[in-house]
């Protein structure tokens, strides 16, 4: 079969209900990172949250391109989501103890599952010209598998070092298409992205993302007393929610699929798609932990690293919106930097009062973005 045929059937078919299926497994991985994050909120858990965060994308943007060029309706690759769900959920299931006894499981599942991928994809793609292309993947996965699997028979500093260097290896040997000399890199003809179904996918990807902050928030308010602050908190949090959600889908968060498609080079934009999600997920994720932190100690004395992630949440988001907006219409709105410095101007003043006001002044600040692209219509 090939790649050019998949790829057209492919994006006739949009997205199969197998596909979305496989996203709520993030939802699982989100709520696993979120919590890890509120028992060690210090630098070394951000570190931390972030080198596992970044992984979990890594296997979801692989799994995406897979299921973006062949017809997922095809027996091999539904065995080959069902494979990965479990494999996901095996990552899952092993967060809160990576940097500890799970490291092994996590290290060996996440290297699994991007050296399996591409193995399958040799059989699968036998005679294909974009078959030479899968190998060069194949090379360097085998490579960054070396600091992953050290690193999980390491103990302190060494495993988050290693596994931190084995991480940006890889996105950087991505963002480079996998150079190989006397091979030189992958093109994009090989593998060329679907628009109209990368918006579908990546605008899935973020509603899960927010799913998990409902979901986290849910907990989070049902194992306290439903007092009236926390019960405020927990408004804050869903407004929070929904107003970033707004401010994600004004236009550039719509139009995803027509910048692809009109792209002059589309694979430049699809990186960069990427990477603006990678960004806001992380600010998601953030927004999640703030969230819960509020709804469980609304007016206690706020921390500073409280305030961190309550501010820094919003702040992740509308940076990653920046990139997001720029990659799609080659420009952006002022309007979300300048929200950006409020908050950050903000977070002094913010120190000397309760949570509860610092999330809804964040909740403020994404309220009036909001406006002002309404008016902007």
């Amino acid at each position: 079969m090939e790649v050019e045929k998949a790829h057209s059937d492919r994006s006739a078919g949009r997205c199969r209900p197998l596909v979305l299926f496989f996203d709520l497994v993030f939802i699982l991985t989100l709520l696993r990172l979120g919590q890890a994050l509120v028992d060690q909120l210090s630098w070394t858990g951000v570190l931390e949250t972030l080198i596992l965060l970044l992984a979990a994308f890594s296997i979801w943007t692989f799994t995406a391109s897979v299921c973006d060029t062949f017809d997922p309706s095809r027996p091999v690759i539904e065995l080959f989501i069902f494979g990965t769900m479990i494999g996901a959920l095996v990552m899952a299931v092993a967060i809160p103890g990576a940097f500890g006894e799970r490291g092994v499981l996590f290290a060996a599942t996440y290297v699994a599952l991007h050296i399996g991928r591409d193995l399958l994809l040799l059989v699968i793609l036998r005679g294909h010209n974009a078959q030479a292309a899968v190998v060069q993947g194949l090379l360097w996965f085998g490579a960054s598998a070396v600091p992953w699997i050290v690193g999980a028979f390491t103990r302190g500093p060494v495993r988050p070092a290693l596994w931190a260097f084995a991480i940006l290896l890889e996105y950087a040997i991505a963002r480079l298409r996998f150079p190989v000399p006397r091979r030189g890199r992958i093109q994009p003809k090989d593998f060329p992205p679907a628009g109209e179904h990368l918006g579908e996918r990546y605008r899935q990807l973020f509603t899960v993302a927010l799913g998990e902050v409902f979901l986290a928030a849910g907990i989070a308010h049902g194992l306290g007393d439903f007092e009236a602050y926390s019960n405020v908190a927990f408004a804050v949090t869903f407004i929070s929610t929904v107003l970033i959600w707004r401010i994600y889908i004004y236009r550039a968060g719509a139009l995803l699929e027509a910048a692809v498609f009109r792209a002059y080079e589309p694979i430049r934009i699809s990186r960069s798609v990427s990477r603006a999600h990678a960004i806001m997920v992380a600010g998601v994720l953030t927004v999640s932990v703030g969230g819960k932190l509020v709804i469980s100690h609304p007016v206690e004395h706020t921390r500073p690293a409280w305030i961190s992630v309550i501010l820094g949440g919003p702040v992740l988001f509308l940076l990653g919106r920046v990139v997001l907006e720029r990659a799609v219409g080659g420009r952006f709105h002022a309007t979300r930097l300048v929200a950006v410095v409020v908050l950050a101007a903000l977070a002094p003043v913010l120190l000397y009062l309760p949570p509860l006001v610092a999330a809804s002044a964040a909740a403020a600040v994404l309220g009036g973005v909001t406006v002002t692209d309404t008016i902007r219509i």
